[in-house]
């Protein structure tokens, strides 16, 4: 296995400490670090979303008695203008609770503002872009009712039907001023709207009042909802894994290893869930609260899925090629070659149906040319821009 850089073992054990002085025995890694070192962490946190976490982190380690890493300043700015968005932003989103509740719509809110506030206690350490809320099925045309009276309306074409007959899983709601909020009628790719009713079974009232709804998924559910949440990233990110590992440690108390693995098994995710423990105890800073949902030892293919993941450079900057490698290692690994091969084909050979809504244009012949040669620019230009970027 590659053996890992001193900035990348900084940068995971800045995003798995918990407390400061869990840096005590080691203040001399970050001695040990240049300028260059410290520019690619500061690069890689900004890829991954993990800026307010590193720089918490960070701070923490000078508290005890470390070096002040060169780029603490620049990420606590990062971190407290973030801080300013979210404090508006958790305004709006009271507003919008408050409507739900004297209609009656039940929801749940996940990820975002939940995670920062009631997982990371502190709303500065987890950057996220938009707000996650779940509602049953039937509950959607209430729900978008609701909010079309505070002014949120549908981000792009599509409708609800359609959206359910194709296996989607959300519709993106958007307000000026109020960023946007992800109405969920399924938790995401690997929950369908066929497995409702066992997730509402793991729906529980929040474990206080703040203004975020009274209703969430339970801590079993909401690991095994980051834990795909990682594989649809393509065991790629790292701040899905991070909230995980987080997770994981400070819902300890309330999480069953045996009702979660059963949870797991039931929703087709155990295999998932173990990779995504194992990498955490992999990548980041030993706990007994991670050891204690691991099956030990692995299955073998569990051990040759952690392998090929975990040797993975986290500080590389992202291309399309690489973005390509993971999306088929993770369907090779989790779905065998039938899946691989159909995803395979799907991206050689698209369909009609995926190059007009790529092109967003009725589907004509010439548009396969441009796809290839889109994708050909793509390779290489080396960029970490998506299709839809370049397509403009």
């Amino acid at each position: 296995m590659r053996e890992r850089s001193g900035p990348e073992t900084a940068l995971l054990k800045a995003c798995s400490t918990l407390e400061p002085r869990e840096w005590d025995p080691d203040l001399g890694l970050l001695a040990a670090l240049d300028d260059d070192d410290w520019r690619r962490i500061e690069a890689c946190a900004g890829r991954n979303g993990v800026v307010g976490l590193v720089a918490r982190g960070l701070a923490w380690a000078e508290e005890r008695g470390g070096p002040r890493a060169p780029i603490l300043d620049s990420l606590t700015s990062r971190r407290w203008r973030r801080l300013e968005l979210q404090l508006s932003r958790r305004a709006a989103l009271g507003d919008l609770v408050r409507r739900f509740d004297a209609a009656g719509v039940e929801f749940v809110l996940f990820k975002g503002f939940v995670l920062a506030e009631e997982v990371y206690g502190d709303l500065s350490a987890r950057g996220f872009g938009d707000c996650d809320l779940l509602v049953r099925p039937q509950a959607v045309e209430p729900a978008m009712a609701v909010m079309a009276q505070l002014g949120y309306r549908a981000a792009g074409p599509g409708s609800v039907e359609g959206g359910l007959a194709a296996g989607h899983h959300g519709l993106p709601m958007v307000r000026e001023g109020c960023g946007t909020v992800d109405l969920h009628w399924a938790l995401g790719d690997h929950f369908p709207v066929s497995v409702t009713d066992l997730v509402w079974r793991e729906v529980a009232a929040a474990p206080a009042a703040n203004g975020l709804g009274r209703l969430r998924l339970s801590p079993d559910l909401t690991l095994l909802q980051l834990a795909a949440h990682y594989c649809h990233h393509d065991f790629e990110e790292l701040k899905p894994l991070a909230d995980f590992y987080v997770a994981a440690a400070r819902l300890a108390d309330r999480i069953s290893p045996e009702h979660l693995r059963d949870l797991a098994g039931a929703l087709r995710l155990a295999d998932v869930l173990e990779l995504s423990v194992q990498l955490c105890r992999r990548r980041f800073r030993a706990r007994a609260q991670i050891d204690r949902l691991c099956a030990d030892p692995p299955r073998r293919a569990i051990r040759f899925a952690l392998g090929w993941v975990a040797g993975d450079d986290l500080l590389r900057e992202r291309s399309p090629l690489r973005h390509w490698q993971a999306t088929a290692r993770r369907r090779l690994l989790l779905g065998g070659l039938p899946v691989f091969a159909g995803w395979a084909r799907s991206w050689l050979v698209p369909s009609r149906r995926r190059l007009a809504e790529a092109f967003k244009t009725p589907f004509r012949w010439t548009l396969y040319p441009r796809y290839y040669g889109v994708q050909a620019r793509r390779v290489l230009s080396g960029s970490p821009k998506t299709f839809r970027d370049f397509v403009g």
